[in-house]
C-alpha cells in the first residue's frame, strides 16, 4: 500500500518527538568525573618475602565515570573506573646462613656477605574496572573490582663467600641472582570509606588485595668440583674449580594495600549554559498560577485561562506565552529533597501562591529537585482537544524542571535565596541555619541586571528570558 503524504510526514516527526521526550531524561543522567588520588602501604606476602620481595609504598590515581545512579535519594551509583598504581618494594637481601649451610671449608671457616643491584623495585600497572557507590549521609562506601596488566623489574643480588687462605683473605661469588623483568594480568579488588566535605571534595581510606602473575626466579649457584656432598664440604681447590649450575624459585606477585586519599569531582554537577531551555520551560508554563477572577498581568483583576494549556482548543499560542510572564508564580510544583549528601527527607507542593515552606533542624548545604506533579494540571492529553505531540505531553509526571526561579529566604524576614533549578531540576542552598524557610517558585525575569540582594546557594546568574510554551 503506497505511503500517503500525512503518514510520511508523521515518521519524520516521530524522531523528533522521541528525542525531545527523552532529552530531559539523559539530561538526568548526567555524571561528572570523580578524580582520586591516594598513597599508602604495600605489604606483601610471607611466599613474596622468601622471594626476597619486601614491603613498601603505592601510589594510586584513578577516575570513576558513573553512569547509572538508583535508590530513594539517588545515592547508589554505578559506573567504570580507570587508572594507574606505582608500587615501590623493598628489595630484601638473602639468608646468608641457608648459604653458609651449603660450602664449608676443611679447617677454614666461610663467611659470607650479600650486594643488592638496588634498594627497591618498582611495579607499575594500568587499571579498568566496575565500581558502585553507597552514600549514607556525608559517608559512602565504594567497592570495585580492577584487572589490568603489570610491568615489574625485579633487581638481582649476588652472596660472596670469603675465607682466610694461606695467611689472605679470598673471596669468591658463590650465590647470585640477575634482575628480571616480570610482567601480566593483575587482578585487584578494592573497597573504599569515604567522607565527603563538600559536594565535590572528600576524604577516603581504601584496603585492596593485589594478585599479579607468577615470578619464576632463576638462583644459581657455584657446584664445587665432584658435586655437592652430604657434609657440605669441601677442598679450596673443589671451590675454585666449580662450575655454574642453576635452580628455579617461584612464587605469586601479592599485595595487601591500605592507602587514604582525596577525591575531586571533574567540572560543574550539571549544565547551567541552558537552564530552561525548551523542554524545561514548558513543564513550568502550565502551571502557572492564573485563578479566576486573579490577575496575573499587568492589569488587575484580569483573568487568564491558566486551565487550560496552549494545545487545548480555543486556547491562542500568545495566550499561553502570556500564561509563562516573567515573575509569576508556579503553583502545583512537586519539590523533594533535604540536607546534602543523602537527605530525602522534605516532599513538598507548592501552594497557588507558589509558595513552600519547610524547616530546617540541622544547619548544611541542602539540594532539593523540582518534578512535574502527578496530575497535571489542567486537561489531561487523553481529554478531547488536546494533541499527544503538543507541550502537555511533555510534561510528564515526575519529570525534572529546569529554569525555574527560587526567592525567599528564613521566615519571617528572609530574602536572601536567588537561585534557578538546573536542567536537572535541581538547586542547591548552602549553608543554610536552622529554622523556618519560605521559599517561592516564579518564572524567569526578562532583564539581564543582576540581583543586588545577597544570594545563597547555588545561583545561576544571566538566566535569559527564553521561556518557551511549547515545542
Amino acid at each position: 500500500m503506497p505511503q500517503t503524504p500525512k503518514s510520511k510526514d508523521m515518521k519524520l516527526r516521530l524522531p523528533l518527538y522521541f528525542l525531545l521526550l527523552t532529552s530531559p531524561s539523559l539530561l538526568a543522567q548526567e555524571k561528572n568525573i570523580r578524580l582520586s588520588l591516594s598513597s599508602g602501604v604495600s605489604n606483601s606476602s610471607s611466599k613474596g618475602k622468601d622471594n626476597t620481595i619486601g614491603n613498601g609504598l603505592n601510589f594510586q590515581a584513578d577516575a570513576f565515570i558513573p553512569v547509572y545512579n538508583c535508590g530513594s535519594a539517588n545515592n547508589i551509583e554505578l559506573g567504570f573506573t580507570v587508572g594507574g598504581n606505582l608500587t615501590r618494594s623493598k628489595n630484601l637481601f638473602p639468608n646468608n646462613g641457608d648459604a653458609a649451610a651449603k660450602y664449608n671449608l676443611y679447617n677454614t671457616p666461610v663467611t659470607f656477605d650479600s650486594k643488592l643491584g638496588k634498594k627497591y623495585s618498582n611495579s607499575f600497572s594500568i587499571l579498568v574496572g566496575l565500581q558502585s557507590q553507597f552514600g549514607f549521609g556525608n559517608f559512602y562506601l565504594a567497592p570495585s573490582i580492577n584487572s589490568g596488566y603489570m610491568n615489574m623489574e625485579l633487581e638481582g643480588f649476588t652472596q660472596t663467600g670469603s675465607a682466610n687462605i694461606n695467611g689472605g683473605q679470598q673471596e669468591k661469588d658463590l650465590v647470585k641472582r640477575d634482575k628480571q623483568t616480570v610482567q601480566g594480568i593483575l587482578l585487584k579488588p578494592q573497597l573504599k570509606m569515604g567522607y565527603c566535605l563538600t559536594r565535590n571534595v572528600s576524604f577516603f581510606a581504601s584496603a585492596a588485595m593485589v594478585t599479579g602473575p607468577k615470578i619464576e626466579n632463576t638462583n644459581w649457584y657455584i657446584m664445587p668440583k665432584g658435586g655437592f656432598n652430604e657434609n657440605n664440604t669441601y677442598e679450596i681447590s673443589q671451590l675454585a674449580s666449580g662450575t655454574w649450575t642453576s635452580t628455579p624459585q617461584a612464587s605469586s606477585y601479592n599485595f595487601t594495600e591500605f592507602n587514604i586519599g582525596v577525591s575531586f569531582s571533574l567540572g560543574k554537577k550539571s549544565k547551567t549554559k541552558r537552564p530552561g531551555g525548551a523542554a524545561s520551560a514548558s513543564y513550568a508554563a502550565p502551571y502557572v498560577v492564573a485563578q479566576p477572577g486573579e490577575g496575573t498581568g499587568n492589569e488587575p483583576g484580569k483573568d487568564q485561562p491558566s486551565a487550560k494549556s496552549i494545545s487545548e482548543k480555543g486556547v491562542k499560542r500568545n495566550e499561553g506565552s502570556a500564561m509563562a510572564r516573567p515573575g509569576n508564580p508556579i503553583g502545583g510544583i512537586i519539590v523533594k529533597g533535604g540536607k546534602n549528601p543523602g537527605g530525602n527527607l522534605l516532599n513538598l507542593v507548592s501552594d497557588e501562591k507558589g509558595q513552600i515552606s519547610f524547616e530546617v533542624k540541622e544547619a548544611g548545604n541542602y539540594l532539593f529537585q523540582l518534578t512535574m506533579p502527578e496530575q497535571p494540571a489542567g486537561k489531561s492529553i487523553s481529554q478531547k482537544g488536546v494533541k499527544r505531540t503538543e507541550g502537555s505531553n511533555l510534561a510528564r509526571p515526575g519529570t525534572p524542571i529546569g529554569g525555574i526561579v527560587v526567592k525567599g529566604g528564613k521566615n519571617p524576614g528572609g530574602n536572601l535565596i536567588n537561585v534557578i533549578s538546573n536542567s536537572n531540576g535541581e538547586i542547591m542552598l548552602n549553608d543554610l541555619e536552622a529554622g523556618s524557610y519560605l521559599l517561592i517558585l516564579q518564572t524567569p525575569e526578562t532583564n539581564n541586571k543582576k540581583d543586588k540582594k545577597t544570594e545563597k546557594g547555588n545561583a545561576t546568574p544571566g538566566m535569559k528570558d527564553n521561556i518557551k510554551t511549547n515545542v
